[in-house]
């Protein structure tokens, strides 16, 4: 589905395309939750600060999604697959090995459930 050649200039334009429906959804999903608030958008004190936010906000998370599906082209999806858990398993243990609490029950099972994910890659090669 990405566009795996013409360097950085598809990759603004499939962020693009993906941002626009995910905007709408974003949209709908705050219009059923909360009707009220969209009476309040209309009477903002700020509303130059407001779409300056938003304007910056839109771009950032534009070029964010550019760098992470650049980053998708550039990388083995194995490599992905196998330290996208690893950096899970890491934002939960490090704390635990610094602050000396009790250790999660989620963090365990992901450790081992790594563990073995890792033991059937290595003798699948």
């Amino acid at each position: 589905v990405l566009p795996h050649g013409g360097g950085m200039s598809p990759l603004w334009f499939f962020s693009g395309q993906l941002m626009w429906p995910s905007a709408g959804v974003c949209f709908e999903l705050a219009f059923m939750t909360n009707i009220s608030a969209y009476a309040a958008l209309l009477h903002l004190p700020h509303l130059q600060e407001v779409l300056v936010l938003i304007l910056q906000l839109s771009v950032a998370t534009a070029a964010q999604v550019v760098l992470e599906l650049r980053l998708v082209q550039l990388a083995s999806l194995t490599v992905m697959g196998l330290v996208t858990p690893l950096l899970n398993i890491l934002s939960v243990v490090l704390p635990w090995a610094f602050v000396q609490q009790d250790f999660p029950v989620p963090g365990g099972v992901g450790v081992v459930l790594y563990a073995a994910s890792l033991l059937l890659f290595w003798r699948g090669r």
